[in-house]
């Protein structure tokens, strides 16, 4: 997150270090499981990593570029279906670090805060 907020770049692997050494390798597999590959594969995605991977999932394959990023990886994470609420979170609080408040589309916003 920090990176995301700080530098404006989605990189988990940099958090690696931050994880106990004996669980870097794990997590750094499951990592690269989920760059750019369909997030409807990590089904079902009720589970911490799948929820993860799915979100990480949806976050790489539609990143080509902002505009509308934050948009595209919330639609790809939704119609991957299972537990969308969790994945959504996950992939919302990545997303809207890198991108901010601005960056989710002001329909949306109305829907929320009326």
């Amino acid at each position: 997150m920090r990176v995301a907020v700080d530098e404006a770049r989605l990189d988990l692997e940099c958090g690696l270090a931050l994880l106990p050494a004996q669980r870097r390798e794990q997590w750094a597999i499951w990592i690269s499981q989920a760059d750019s590959v369909a997030p409807m594969l990590f089904s079902p995605n009720g589970f911490t990593v799948t929820a993860f991977q799915a979100a990480w999932a949806a976050i790489t394959l539609t990143d080509t570029g902002a505009p509308g990023h934050l948009e595209r990886g919330l639609r790809a994470v939704v119609h991957a279906g299972d537990d969308t609420d969790t994945v959504a979170v996950i992939a919302g609080q990545l997303l809207g670090a890198r991108y901010g408040a601005s960056a989710v589309p002001a329909p949306w916003r109305q829907l929320v805060h009326g």
